[in-house]
């Protein structure tokens, strides 16, 4: 993406974001997930995936309605998708909403800078920071701020644990293995994605709210 398309789509995903608090007040809706982020269980990283990459997720946390997503990936810097949550009870008219969700890297990371995103996740905007830190288990701190429904500060830290996918004949494949742990601005979470190659993705966690929730959750990926 040329620098001029790219700060573009940056000035329009900022206008984006600062429109959200006004929205969010006439609006009820569901936290949203599914946005990318490795390992960690409910706050966006600066990470992105494979330029062409569509996936398709399903994820559930205890307490809250079963939700899907949809996210394409235009290129390695830009990612674009929607989010449908259901009704939040059974017998309840149907108030099945749908939200936006938008993430672009407009700085990779590089020696001391931090990579940096911004995004949308249903009617909140974020801005996050991603960085490696020193240690064997390739060790990222993620930093960042939302606005909009879910306003605050969050942050986590993850780290892989198995980098690479191990197949032995008549035995299931051995998965990428990637630990997280982040405080999203009301909760501290902690989980794990599970990666068999790049095409299926499994995450489990579970979310600290008074009570341990779990949360899990599948992505399929493909290029295209």
């Amino acid at each position: 993406m040329s620098g001029r398309a790219g700060r573009g789509v940056a000035l329009v995903l900022a206008v984006a974001v600062a429109w959200l608090p006004a929205a969010a007040q006439g609006v009820r809706a569901t936290s949203l997930r599914g946005s990318r982020g490795a390992g960690v269980v409910n706050i966006p990283t600066a990470d992105g995936g494979a330029a062409r990459q569509f996936t398709a997720g399903l994820h559930v946390a205890g307490g809250s309605p079963v939700y899907s997503y949809l996210r394409y990936q235009l290129t390695d810097e830009l990612e674009l998708g929607g989010v449908v949550s259901p009704a939040e009870q059974a017998g309840a008219p149907d108030t099945s909403r749908a939200g936006l969700l938008a993430h672009y890297r407009f700085l990779k990371e590089q020696d001391a800078l931090p990579a940096m995103a911004v995004g949308i996740e249903g009617l909140s905007g974020y801005v996050v920071a991603s960085h490696s830190l020193p240690g064997p288990r390739y060790l990222r701190a993620h930093l960042g701020g939302r606005v909009g429904e879910r306003a605050g500060l969050f942050a986590g830290v993850s780290a892989v644990v198995n980098p690479v996918t191990v197949r032995r004949p008549g035995a299931l494949a051995t998965p990428v293995v990637t630990l997280g742990m982040d405080f999203d601005g009301a909760t501290l979470n902690a989980g794990a994605t599970l990666q068999w190659g790049p095409g299926v993705q499994v995450d489990v966690g579970v979310m600290d709210r008074g009570y341990l929730a779990l949360a899990t959750g599948i992505n399929i990926s493909a290029v295209f």
